[in-house]
């Protein structure tokens, strides 16, 4: 099992996981049922600090790079949290340290401290994950610039603050920061299987002035895959938590339910199937550790790098597998809504679909050049 060898690290998980053994396995999970809950639980995330973790000094941020993030996240897996640290403190924060300039300043100072939410809008219809805004355009207006198109599954907290929206003009990208109740602005909010908030952004003849632009062609789309691919690693560690927790909690079960006068934990059959699954969990946390060794050789390009799309591939399968087979082995107990095994099953679901499923990603693996690989593995 992996252990965090420096000092900074090892402190940062530490003070993670005191956090969510005082909230209780579950509670913050079960906490996003409803709103006020909700809220709750995000002010405390935002009290610790993790909010501002990745935003620089300069901007009254710690500093720290995307493997204290992975592990925050880790961590949050593990204790099925579901403050939305990727969507509103991951994604943007690395869009606006790769943009800089005076607004993205501003805006990683309200987002440490809680008094803006910020979700990145780049998603839409029919393109996957496609990071170039084809559908939403950026032209110029009798006065300002004027935003047309829609962008889809935004996620985030409330939805109620600022979205940095992605859009074409002419051969150029633009990616603006605007707040949601501009005119012209629509949101359309749904939540998730495991309580989280998604919506889908309407945007007709919205007036944007040009300081409202943080970052514009080359640049706008180097922000755009800075901002997915260090989510998308932060999000590989959280299944890997999600399967790890899922993994101590079903355990533990096994040990104390007992069956012909013996612990099920005796049982060979279940105990080689949960090895199956923890074999699996060090695999997912070995495979986003090396895309995550590999990223600075990579950052050319459009596309994820295939070892990330290979380690969301292994997240993604493992955190499933180890929720479904944590609810079979608590039998009908693991269907209540009183049992924190189900939590894990709606969590991975939700997450392992969220900026591609495993399916997806193998089917681009499949039709990379091979040569390719091998040179890169």
């Amino acid at each position: 099992m992996w252990q965090e060898r420096d000092e900074v690290d090892a402190m940062l998980v530490a003070s993670a996981r005191e956090h969510y053994r005082r909230e209780g396995r579950g509670r913050a999970c079960r906490a996003h049922v409803d709103r006020e809950g909700a809220d709750a639980s995000l002010e405390a995330a935002v009290k610790q600090g993790w909010f501002s973790l990745l935003a620089p000094e300069t901007a009254g941020g710690a500093g720290l790079g995307l493997l204290q993030a992975a592990l925050l996240a880790r961590v949050m897996g593990e204790h099925v949290a579901r403050d939305p640290f990727i969507s509103i403190g991951v994604m943007p924060t690395l869009a606006l340290n790769c943009a800089g300039g005076a607004l993205s300043t501003t805006m990683l100072r309200l987002i440490g401290t809680g008094k803006a939410e910020l979700a990145l809008a780049w998603q839409e219809e029919g393109r996957a994950l496609d990071l170039y805004p084809h559908l939403t355009t950026l032209q110029q207006g009798p006065r300002r610039l004027a935003l047309n198109g829609r962008k889809t599954l935004v996620a985030g907290h409330r939805l109620q603050g600022h979205v940095l929206v992605s859009a074409r003009r002419e051969a150029g990208v633009m990616l603006a920061c605007l707040p949601v109740d501009r005119n012209g602005i629509q949101a359309h909010h749904r939540s998730m299987s495991d309580g989280s908030c998604v919506a889908d952004f309407d945007f007709v003849d919205v007036q944007v002035d040009d300081n409202e632009i943080i970052a514009r062609d080359e640049i706008a789309l180097h922000c755009l895959r800075d901002a997915v691919v260090g989510a998308t690693v932060v999000l590989c560690a959280y299944l890997e938590g999600l399967a790890a927790g899922a993994v101590s909690l079903t355990t533990a079960y096994l040990k104390e339910r007992r069956q012909f006068d013996q612990p099920l934990a005796e049982f060979q059959a279940l105990r080689h199937r949960i090895a199956d699954v923890a074999i699996g969990v060090e695999l997912a946390g070995a495979s986003w550790r090396r895309a995550l060794g590999d990223l600075p050789a990579s950052q050319a390009g459009a596309s994820l790098p295939w070892t990330l799309r290979v380690a969301k591939a292994r997240a993604s399968e493992v955190a499933l597998l180890a929720g479904r087979e944590g609810v079979q082995f608590h039998g009908a107990f693991g269907y209540t809504e009183e049992s924190d095994i189900g939590l894990y099953l709606d969590a991975a679901l939700r997450a392992s679909s969220w900026l591609g499923n495993a399916a997806e990603h193998r089917s681009v693996l499949a039709r990379m050049d091979m040569p390719a690989l091998a040179i890169h593995g």
